[in-house]
């Protein structure tokens, strides 16, 4: 058995440098707000709006809609079995069978790229399409018990993974608040700043 067009999940970013790039998310959408919001609504209201925005949302995988495909016929690479008389270099291709199982989820589909700070050796591997992973296994001798066996090795995979990030993810959406309220009080204060200066200078002020 082996997987088709599948990549390793968890693994193409870092988590901290992840985090440091929403931070620089949350800079640049504070000063994105016009200046009259700034000045004339309440601060608390602009926080709450911008962590509402700017949260990360941790994905959720929705079990009671996984799906399976129908079996299709492909061509499979038994170059390396043991159990065939193949010799020579490979591939060495005979007809087998391939079936591809789907997880639909909801949150954050960039988070199945992001190593968390806790990790292994063996991260899951799917093809994510949308806002559904897909983990396809095929092979010349596929058999039920040990489809899925497999599949439910890789769910557990992915919810340890899932739940290895899910600190980091918690304790950012909780500092979110403080970190947006900081930003937005420190640009009130500038703005504040420059309009007392010009009210100072002693002219109308156009």
């Amino acid at each position: 058995m082996s997987y088709r067009d599948d990549e390793l999940l968890f693994y193409k970013a870092d988590m901290h440098a992840a985090l440091e790039s929403q931070r620089r998310a949350v800079a640049s959408a504070v000063e994105e707000v016009s200046a009259k919001r700034i000045v004339d609504e309440p601060i608390e209201a602009l926080v709450a709006e911008l962590a509402a925005k700017l949260q990360i949302n941790l994905p959720q995988l929705q079990e009671a809609e996984i799906t399976v495909s129908p079996p299709r016929e492909v061509s499979v690479d038994v170059s390396g079995d043991f159990r065939r008389a193949v010799y020579g270099r490979g591939p060495h291709m005979v007809k087998g069978t391939s079936v591809t199982f789907s997880v639909p989820f909801l949150g954050d589909r960039e988070l199945f790229y992001v190593r968390p700070t806790t990790f292994d050796s063996a991260p899951p591997r799917a093809k994510l399409r949308g806002n559904v992973l897909e983990v396809t296994y095929s092979g010349t001798d596929l058999g039920a018990d040990d489809l899925k066996r497999r599949f439910a090795e890789f769910l557990s995979s992915v919810k340890k993974y899932l739940d290895w990030q899910s600190q980091s993810v918690t304790s950012f959406n909780n500092d979110l608040p403080k970190i947006a309220m900081e930003r937005l009080s420190a640009r009130k204060e500038r703005l504040s700043q420059a309009n007392d200066l010009v009210g100072s200078l002693g002219y109308k002020v156009k």
